[in-house]
Protein backbone atom coordinates (compact mmCIF):
# COMPACT_ATOMS: atom_id res chain seq x y z
CA UNK A 1 0.00 0.00 0.00
CA UNK A 2 0.87 3.29 -0.39
CA UNK A 3 0.08 5.57 2.84
CA UNK A 4 0.97 9.13 3.18
CA UNK A 5 1.47 10.22 6.64
CA UNK A 6 0.45 14.32 6.79
CA UNK A 7 0.94 17.15 9.16
CA UNK A 8 -1.01 20.56 8.62
CA UNK A 9 0.38 23.74 8.09
CA UNK A 10 0.59 25.99 11.67
CA UNK A 11 4.24 27.50 11.26
CA UNK A 12 3.24 28.62 7.49
CA UNK A 13 -0.35 30.15 8.60
CA UNK A 14 1.35 32.05 11.51
CA UNK A 15 4.05 33.40 9.65
CA UNK A 16 7.07 32.42 11.46
CA UNK A 17 9.67 29.86 11.78
CA UNK A 18 9.76 29.35 15.43
CA UNK A 19 6.93 27.56 15.17
CA UNK A 20 8.42 24.70 13.31
CA UNK A 21 8.01 21.51 14.73
CA UNK A 22 9.51 18.32 14.82
CA UNK A 23 6.58 15.32 13.51
CA UNK A 24 8.67 12.56 15.88
CA UNK A 25 5.13 11.04 16.16
CA UNK A 26 4.31 10.31 12.12
CA UNK A 27 8.23 9.24 11.92
CA UNK A 28 7.62 6.49 14.23
CA UNK A 29 4.29 5.28 12.66
CA UNK A 30 6.07 5.09 9.30
CA UNK A 31 8.72 3.05 10.70
CA UNK A 32 6.08 0.64 11.77
CA UNK A 33 4.19 0.88 8.69
CA UNK A 34 7.61 0.28 6.75
CA UNK A 35 7.80 -2.57 8.70
CA UNK A 36 4.90 -4.71 6.79
CA UNK A 37 6.50 -3.17 3.38
CA UNK A 38 3.74 -0.46 2.76
CA UNK A 39 5.73 2.94 0.75
CA UNK A 40 5.42 5.29 3.69
CA UNK A 41 6.06 9.39 2.88
CA UNK A 42 5.34 11.93 5.26
CA UNK A 43 4.14 15.12 3.90
CA UNK A 44 4.69 18.14 6.79
CA UNK A 45 3.56 21.34 5.22
CA UNK A 46 5.63 23.10 6.98
CA UNK A 47 9.01 21.52 5.88
CA UNK A 48 7.49 19.54 2.92
CA UNK A 49 5.71 23.01 0.99
CA UNK A 50 8.23 24.58 -2.12
CA UNK A 51 8.30 27.63 -0.41
CA UNK A 52 9.84 27.93 3.18
CA UNK A 53 8.20 28.78 5.68
CA UNK A 54 9.65 33.10 6.86
CA UNK A 55 11.71 33.35 9.41
CA UNK A 56 10.04 35.51 12.70
CA UNK A 57 9.88 35.38 16.19
CA UNK A 58 7.57 33.95 19.04
CA UNK A 59 6.02 36.90 20.57
CA UNK A 60 2.62 37.02 22.43
CA UNK A 61 0.10 38.60 19.58
CA UNK A 62 -2.95 38.44 17.85
CA UNK A 63 -2.96 34.97 15.82
CA UNK A 64 -3.56 36.40 12.27
CA UNK A 65 -3.30 33.84 9.17
CA UNK A 66 -0.26 34.81 7.10
CA UNK A 67 -1.15 32.52 3.86
CA UNK A 68 -4.50 31.63 2.64
CA UNK A 69 -5.88 28.21 2.48
CA UNK A 70 -5.36 27.99 -1.27
CA UNK A 71 -1.47 28.67 -1.24
CA UNK A 72 -1.45 25.64 1.42
CA UNK A 73 -3.84 23.23 0.25
CA UNK A 74 -2.90 23.36 -3.37
CA UNK A 75 0.75 21.60 -3.03
CA UNK A 76 -1.09 18.79 -0.45
CA UNK A 77 -3.55 18.42 -3.37
CA UNK A 78 -0.37 18.00 -5.94
CA UNK A 79 1.57 15.74 -3.53
CA UNK A 80 -1.50 13.41 -3.53
CA UNK A 81 -2.30 13.56 -6.93
CA UNK A 82 1.67 12.08 -7.69
CA UNK A 83 2.02 9.66 -4.69
CA UNK A 84 -1.44 8.20 -5.48
CA UNK A 85 -2.03 7.18 -1.50
CA UNK A 86 -4.39 4.33 -0.47
CA UNK A 87 -4.58 6.06 2.85
CA UNK A 88 -3.88 8.86 4.29
CA UNK A 89 -3.02 9.76 7.97
CA UNK A 90 -3.50 13.24 9.64
CA UNK A 91 -1.69 13.97 12.85
CA UNK A 92 -2.70 17.07 14.38
CA UNK A 93 -3.11 19.12 17.88
CA UNK A 94 -5.69 21.70 19.13
CA UNK A 95 -3.97 24.71 17.08
CA UNK A 96 -4.12 23.19 13.88
CA UNK A 97 -7.45 21.01 13.89
CA UNK A 98 -9.35 23.34 11.60
CA UNK A 99 -6.52 22.85 8.73
CA UNK A 100 -6.84 18.62 9.42
CA UNK A 101 -10.49 19.26 9.25
CA UNK A 102 -9.68 20.86 5.82
CA UNK A 103 -7.41 17.94 4.67
CA UNK A 104 -10.28 15.76 5.79
CA UNK A 105 -12.45 17.54 3.25
CA UNK A 106 -10.72 17.53 0.65
CA UNK A 107 -9.45 14.23 0.80
CA UNK A 108 -12.96 12.40 1.35
CA UNK A 109 -13.82 14.51 -2.02
CA UNK A 110 -11.40 12.57 -4.13
CA UNK A 111 -12.29 9.29 -2.49
CA UNK A 112 -9.18 8.68 -0.33
CA UNK A 113 -9.90 6.75 3.31
CA UNK A 114 -8.61 8.65 5.95
CA UNK A 115 -6.94 7.86 9.67
CA UNK A 116 -7.18 10.71 11.94
CA UNK A 117 -4.41 10.62 14.89
CA UNK A 118 -2.45 12.97 17.48
CA UNK A 119 -3.17 15.11 20.18
CA UNK A 120 -6.58 16.89 19.35
CA UNK A 121 -7.94 13.63 17.71
CA UNK A 122 -7.23 11.20 21.03
CA UNK A 123 -8.97 13.94 23.28
CA UNK A 124 -12.15 14.29 20.87
CA UNK A 125 -12.54 11.42 18.95
CA UNK A 126 -16.19 11.39 18.53
CA UNK A 127 -16.32 14.65 16.88
CA UNK A 128 -13.45 14.19 14.85
CA UNK A 129 -15.04 11.57 12.95
CA UNK A 130 -17.14 13.82 11.57
CA UNK A 131 -14.03 14.87 8.74
CA UNK A 132 -12.26 11.28 9.26
CA UNK A 133 -13.23 7.35 8.32
CA UNK A 134 -11.04 6.22 11.21
CA UNK A 135 -9.62 8.09 14.63
CA UNK A 136 -7.02 6.52 16.56
CA UNK A 137 -6.36 7.29 20.12
CA UNK A 138 -3.52 6.75 21.51
CA UNK A 139 -0.22 5.62 21.03
CA UNK A 140 -0.07 5.67 16.71
CA UNK A 141 3.12 3.63 16.49
CA UNK A 142 1.89 1.02 18.39
CA UNK A 143 1.86 -2.44 16.32
CA UNK A 144 -1.76 -2.72 15.92
CA UNK A 145 -1.64 0.35 13.56
CA UNK A 146 -0.56 -1.57 10.74
CA UNK A 147 -4.02 -3.42 10.45
CA UNK A 148 -5.71 0.27 11.27
CA UNK A 149 -4.26 1.58 7.77
CA UNK A 150 -4.73 -1.74 6.29
CA UNK A 151 -8.17 -2.13 7.04
CA UNK A 152 -9.58 1.66 7.41
CA UNK A 153 -12.47 0.47 8.62
CA UNK A 154 -14.78 3.23 9.80
CA UNK A 155 -14.96 4.16 14.05
CA UNK A 156 -12.33 4.66 16.81
CA UNK A 157 -9.28 2.61 17.31
CA UNK A 158 -7.49 2.32 20.70
CA UNK A 159 -3.39 1.79 21.12
CA UNK A 160 -3.25 1.56 24.65
CA UNK A 161 0.31 2.36 26.36
CA UNK A 162 2.70 0.46 26.44
CA UNK A 163 5.90 -0.66 27.97
CA UNK A 164 8.51 -2.12 25.28
CA UNK A 165 7.09 1.55 23.04
CA UNK A 166 10.73 1.90 21.72
CA UNK A 167 11.14 -0.98 19.63
CA UNK A 168 11.65 0.62 16.89
CA UNK A 169 13.44 4.09 15.80
CA UNK A 170 11.54 6.99 13.67
CA UNK A 171 11.82 6.82 10.20
CA UNK A 172 14.06 10.47 10.46
CA UNK A 173 13.84 10.20 6.01
CA UNK A 174 10.33 9.75 5.28
CA UNK A 175 9.79 13.49 6.06
CA UNK A 176 9.46 15.36 2.03
CA UNK A 177 11.81 17.83 2.18
CA UNK A 178 13.46 16.73 5.85
CA UNK A 179 16.63 18.00 4.91
CA UNK A 180 15.27 21.88 5.81
CA UNK A 181 15.14 20.48 9.17
CA UNK A 182 19.13 20.87 9.75
CA UNK A 183 18.57 24.88 9.32
CA UNK A 184 15.70 24.93 11.55
CA UNK A 185 15.25 22.49 14.34
CA UNK A 186 17.20 20.28 16.96
CA UNK A 187 17.20 16.05 16.33
CA UNK A 188 15.14 15.43 19.16
CA UNK A 189 15.58 11.77 20.15
CA UNK A 190 12.91 10.58 22.94
CA UNK A 191 13.82 8.35 25.82
CA UNK A 192 10.70 7.90 27.95
CA UNK A 193 6.64 8.54 27.56
CA UNK A 194 3.81 8.56 30.40
CA UNK A 195 3.83 11.28 33.42
CA UNK A 196 2.86 10.69 36.62
CA UNK A 197 1.90 14.62 37.35
CA UNK A 198 -1.55 16.30 36.91
CA UNK A 199 -1.03 19.59 35.72
CA UNK A 200 -4.08 21.41 35.11
CA UNK A 201 -3.09 22.80 31.75
CA UNK A 202 -1.90 19.26 30.13
CA UNK A 203 -3.93 16.53 28.57
CA UNK A 204 -0.88 13.96 27.50
CA UNK A 205 -1.60 11.50 30.86
CA UNK A 206 -4.75 11.12 29.36
CA UNK A 207 -3.36 10.28 26.26
CA UNK A 208 0.24 8.45 27.39
CA UNK A 209 -0.59 7.64 30.95
CA UNK A 210 1.20 7.96 34.27
CA UNK A 211 2.96 5.24 34.16
CA UNK A 212 6.61 6.39 32.77
CA UNK A 213 8.09 3.94 30.05
CA UNK A 214 11.60 4.64 29.49
CA UNK A 215 14.13 3.28 26.41
CA UNK A 216 16.91 1.48 27.07
CA UNK A 217 19.47 3.88 27.21
CA UNK A 218 22.21 2.20 25.43
CA UNK A 219 19.35 2.00 22.64
CA UNK A 220 18.91 6.00 23.06
CA UNK A 221 22.79 6.25 22.28
CA UNK A 222 22.52 3.72 19.31
CA UNK A 223 20.14 6.00 17.61
CA UNK A 224 21.91 9.20 18.34
CA UNK A 225 25.33 7.71 16.79
CA UNK A 226 23.63 6.86 13.89
CA UNK A 227 21.62 9.59 12.84
CA UNK A 228 24.84 11.60 13.22
CA UNK A 229 23.39 13.57 15.80
CA UNK A 230 25.57 15.99 17.70
CA UNK A 231 22.99 18.48 19.42
CA UNK A 232 19.12 18.34 20.02
CA UNK A 233 16.32 17.82 22.62
CA UNK A 234 15.48 14.82 25.07
CA UNK A 235 12.03 14.04 24.77
CA UNK A 236 10.27 13.40 27.84
CA UNK A 237 7.74 14.72 29.79
CA UNK A 238 9.94 15.11 32.60
CA UNK A 239 13.26 14.13 32.41
CA UNK A 240 14.49 13.43 36.09
CA UNK A 241 10.82 11.52 37.38
CA UNK A 242 12.74 7.99 37.23
CA UNK A 243 16.14 9.25 38.91
CA UNK A 244 17.30 6.09 38.47
CA UNK A 245 16.89 5.67 34.58
CA UNK A 246 17.51 9.83 34.04
CA UNK A 247 21.17 8.82 36.33
CA UNK A 248 21.86 6.03 34.01
CA UNK A 249 21.11 7.59 30.92
CA UNK A 250 23.02 10.29 31.31
CA UNK A 251 26.21 7.94 32.59
CA UNK A 252 25.88 6.15 28.35
CA UNK A 253 25.07 9.96 26.88
CA UNK A 254 28.44 10.74 28.50
CA UNK A 255 29.90 8.19 26.17
CA UNK A 256 28.77 10.07 22.50
CA UNK A 257 29.25 13.47 21.39
CA UNK A 258 25.89 14.87 21.86
CA UNK A 259 24.75 18.03 23.18
CA UNK A 260 21.27 18.57 24.66
CA UNK A 261 18.76 19.84 26.47
CA UNK A 262 16.07 18.71 28.80
CA UNK A 263 12.54 19.48 30.79
CA UNK A 264 12.38 18.43 34.56
CA UNK A 265 10.84 19.74 37.62
CA UNK A 266 12.09 22.05 39.84
CA UNK A 267 12.04 19.06 42.90
CA UNK A 268 14.10 16.98 40.69
CA UNK A 269 17.03 19.64 39.65
CA UNK A 270 19.21 18.73 42.89
CA UNK A 271 22.70 18.91 43.12
CA UNK A 272 23.20 15.21 42.01
CA UNK A 273 20.83 15.66 38.59
CA UNK A 274 22.96 18.51 37.91
CA UNK A 275 26.13 17.30 38.09
CA UNK A 276 24.67 14.19 36.39
CA UNK A 277 23.47 16.35 33.21
CA UNK A 278 26.07 18.47 32.97
CA UNK A 279 28.43 15.23 32.37
CA UNK A 280 26.05 13.89 30.18
CA UNK A 281 26.39 16.51 27.80
CA UNK A 282 23.39 18.85 28.77
CA UNK A 283 23.76 22.24 27.94
CA UNK A 284 20.61 23.78 29.19
CA UNK A 285 17.90 22.70 31.66
CA UNK A 286 14.56 24.11 31.34
CA UNK A 287 12.00 24.43 34.42
CA UNK A 288 8.28 25.09 34.74
CA UNK A 289 7.63 28.17 37.91
CA UNK A 290 4.31 28.71 36.02
CA UNK A 291 3.73 32.02 38.57
CA UNK A 292 5.12 34.43 41.08
CA UNK A 293 1.82 33.74 42.80
CA UNK A 294 1.38 30.48 45.19
CA UNK A 295 -2.54 30.06 44.65
CA UNK A 296 -2.04 29.87 40.88
CA UNK A 297 1.29 27.79 40.91
CA UNK A 298 -1.06 25.83 43.33
CA UNK A 299 -3.87 25.34 40.17
CA UNK A 300 -1.12 24.64 37.49
CA UNK A 301 0.34 22.05 39.51
CA UNK A 302 3.37 22.92 40.81
CA UNK A 303 5.27 22.76 43.92
CA UNK A 304 7.71 25.57 44.03
CA UNK A 305 9.11 26.60 47.42
CA UNK A 306 10.54 29.53 48.29
CA UNK A 307 13.99 30.89 47.15
CA UNK A 308 13.95 27.42 44.98
CA UNK A 309 14.23 28.91 41.51
CA UNK A 310 17.00 31.31 42.33
CA UNK A 311 19.08 28.16 44.21
CA UNK A 312 18.47 25.98 40.93
CA UNK A 313 19.80 29.07 38.66
CA UNK A 314 23.06 30.17 41.19
CA UNK A 315 23.80 25.85 41.51
CA UNK A 316 23.48 25.33 37.49
CA UNK A 317 25.13 28.36 36.93
CA UNK A 318 28.46 26.87 38.70
CA UNK A 319 28.02 24.39 36.34
CA UNK A 320 27.93 25.86 32.99
CA UNK A 321 24.95 24.77 32.79
CA UNK A 322 22.09 27.14 31.30
CA UNK A 323 18.38 27.20 32.75
CA UNK A 324 15.39 28.42 31.50
CA UNK A 325 12.30 29.21 33.31
CA UNK A 326 8.70 28.68 32.08
CA UNK A 327 5.85 31.27 33.01
CA UNK A 328 2.11 32.01 32.36
CA UNK A 329 0.20 34.78 32.12
CA UNK A 330 -3.92 34.84 32.24
CA UNK A 331 -4.51 32.25 34.91
CA UNK A 332 -8.83 32.34 35.57
CA UNK A 333 -9.65 35.41 37.86
CA UNK A 334 -5.74 36.33 37.75
CA UNK A 335 -5.87 40.08 38.50
CA UNK A 336 -3.39 43.29 37.55
CA UNK A 337 -1.72 42.64 40.70
CA UNK A 338 -0.61 39.34 40.26
CA UNK A 339 0.12 39.70 37.33
CA UNK A 340 2.89 42.11 37.27
CA UNK A 341 4.53 40.17 40.45
CA UNK A 342 5.20 37.44 38.11
CA UNK A 343 6.51 39.81 35.66
CA UNK A 344 8.67 40.95 38.00
CA UNK A 345 10.02 38.37 39.52
CA UNK A 346 10.45 36.84 36.04
CA UNK A 347 12.26 39.73 35.18
CA UNK A 348 14.35 39.66 38.13
CA UNK A 349 15.24 35.37 36.88
CA UNK A 350 16.62 36.56 33.87
CA UNK A 351 18.36 39.58 35.11
CA UNK A 352 20.23 36.49 36.81
CA UNK A 353 21.18 35.10 34.17
CA UNK A 354 17.93 32.86 33.27
CA UNK A 355 16.33 32.62 29.91
CA UNK A 356 12.59 33.32 29.74
CA UNK A 357 9.63 31.61 28.27
CA UNK A 358 6.71 33.77 29.15
CA UNK A 359 2.71 31.99 27.79
CA UNK A 360 -0.84 33.08 27.78
CA UNK A 361 -2.68 31.12 29.82
CA UNK A 362 -4.97 28.56 27.46
CA UNK A 363 -7.50 26.14 28.38
CA UNK A 364 -6.82 22.90 25.96
CA UNK A 365 -9.64 20.40 25.61
CA UNK A 366 -10.31 17.61 28.40
CA UNK A 367 -7.49 19.60 31.28
CA UNK A 368 -8.62 20.38 34.65
CA UNK A 369 -7.79 23.84 33.24
CA UNK A 370 -10.73 23.52 30.72
CA UNK A 371 -13.64 22.91 33.35
CA UNK A 372 -12.20 26.05 34.94
CA UNK A 373 -12.29 28.12 32.00
CA UNK A 374 -15.78 27.30 30.51
CA UNK A 375 -17.62 24.84 32.80
CA UNK A 376 -19.91 27.13 33.96
CA UNK A 377 -20.41 28.74 30.71
CA UNK A 378 -20.12 32.41 31.18
CA UNK A 379 -17.11 31.41 28.74
CA UNK A 380 -17.42 30.31 24.77
CA UNK A 381 -14.26 28.80 23.98
CA UNK A 382 -12.40 29.65 21.07
CA UNK A 383 -12.44 28.38 17.40
CA UNK A 384 -9.53 25.75 17.38
CA UNK A 385 -7.47 27.94 15.25
CA UNK A 386 -6.90 30.74 17.58
CA UNK A 387 -6.35 28.26 21.18
CA UNK A 388 -2.57 29.03 20.98
CA UNK A 389 -0.44 30.06 24.61
CA UNK A 390 1.38 32.35 22.56
CA UNK A 391 -1.89 34.39 21.73
CA UNK A 392 -2.55 37.57 22.89
CA UNK A 393 -6.33 36.85 22.37
CA UNK A 394 -6.13 33.85 25.11
CA UNK A 395 -5.77 34.08 28.71
CA UNK A 396 -8.61 34.45 31.80
CA UNK A 397 -7.76 37.11 33.86
CA UNK A 398 -9.49 39.40 35.61
CA UNK A 399 -8.73 43.13 34.66
CA UNK A 400 -9.19 45.45 31.78
CA UNK A 401 -7.87 45.15 28.21
CA UNK A 402 -5.46 48.12 28.38
CA UNK A 403 -4.10 46.50 31.55
CA UNK A 404 -4.01 43.48 29.48
CA UNK A 405 -2.11 45.03 26.60
CA UNK A 406 0.63 46.15 29.09
CA UNK A 407 1.16 42.98 30.47
CA UNK A 408 1.83 41.38 27.03
CA UNK A 409 4.11 43.88 25.87
CA UNK A 410 6.23 43.09 29.03
CA UNK A 411 6.26 39.75 28.97
CA UNK A 412 8.03 39.77 25.40
CA UNK A 413 9.97 42.29 26.53
CA UNK A 414 10.79 40.32 29.20
CA UNK A 415 11.32 37.08 27.16
CA UNK A 416 13.30 38.86 24.60
CA UNK A 417 11.12 38.42 21.19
Amino acid sequence: MNILLVKPPFARLMGSTVYLTYPLGLMYIAARLRLRGHEVAIYHDDVSHPEPVPEGGSDIRPLEVQVSQDEWLVPLAQVVEEFQPDVVGVSYSTIDADAAHTIGGLLRQRGVATVAGGIHASLLPEEELEFFDTVVVGEGDHPGISAVFEDHAPGIETCAPRDDWGDIWPARDAVIGGERYVRYLQCMVETQRGCPYRCSYCAAPQIFGSSVRSRDPADVCAEIEAGGMKSGRIIADSFAVNRAYALALCERLAEVDYSWVCNMTLQNADAEMLDAVKAGGCSCVNVGIESAVPKWQKLSGKRVKRGAPERLLAEATERGLRVGFFFMVGWPGETEDELWQTLEYAGALKADGATMCISVVTAYPKTRLWDLAYGDGTRTPPPWSEMLHQSAGMGYADCSEGAWEAVVTEANRIDGR
